[in-house]
């Protein structure tokens, strides 16, 4: 913040200055000297906004669509496995041999995994079709400001992580959640903090704001 301080203090002194000394009884807005001018370029020019996120560069999350099919094949590899096993001995509450009931319930698992697949699968390439519509067609809303009311997630997880930008409300998850959209929390070497001034890109869906874009306000090195 000292640089916006060093930069910044100058050109508030001059409003403030030439507010009183042109005073005439009347409130009016002041005339802006020439030194005020050339420090407002002057902040201008040696600040930028510094890309942090883009939607653009994010592909479908092909892991996790497939995770559901890790227990799919698991069910599979435990009835196969159970197939070739010789233990015949019977199981008294069901009636069956050790052998049917592992090939029972793997057969089970494979099923149960691969039902929840056939749901889970497509509602996730759903939700990334939305997103990158909306990306593409620019149906998205912009909001400026500061990052304020600021409650971090812990390092452990277990919460999201939420702030406000000019009064919209926006939530976190951590890197590895479904949602698409910017989701790194600052325990997780994410850059938003409070007071942090920010552009953000984002859309509504099901009651949560998306960021898909996400920009911090820099000092230039040049």
């Amino acid at each position: 913040m000292s640089f916006w301080l060093n930069v910044l203090s100058p050109i508030a002194a001059g409003y403030a200055s030439e507010a009183i000394a042109r005073g005439d009884g009347v409130l009016s807005l002041p005339t802006i000297s020439v030194r005020t001018l050339f420090l407002a370029k002057l902040a201008l020019a040696m600040t930028h906004w510094l890309p942090v996120y883009d939607f653009a560069g994010q592909w479908p999350k092909i892991g996790l669509m497939l995770y559901p099919l890790l227990f799919v094949a698991g069910g599979i590899a435990i009835y196969r496995k159970a197939r070739r096993e010789t233990d015949e001995t019977l199981v008294p509450l069901l009636g069956i041999s050790k052998r049917q009931q592992q090939m029972w319930g793997g057969a089970l698992f494979a099923s149960f995994a691969g039902l929840i697949s056939l749901f889970a699968i497509p509602a996730m390439i759903s939700e990334y079709r939305q997103t990158r519509d909306v990306y593409a067609q620019k149906r998205y809303r912009l909001v400026q400001g500061v990052v304020r009311d600021f409650d971090p997630m812990p390092a452990g997880g277990h919460k999201t992580e939420d702030f406000t930008v000019q009064g919209v409300p926006f939530s976190i998850a951590n890197i590895h959640s479904t949602t698409y959209g910017y989701n790194q929390a600052a325990s997780e070497g994410g850059v938003l903090r409070a007071g942090l001034p920010v552009r953000i890109a984002y859309f509504s869906r099901g009651g949560q704001n998306i960021i898909l874009k996400l920009d911090t306000l820099a000092a230039s090195s040049r």
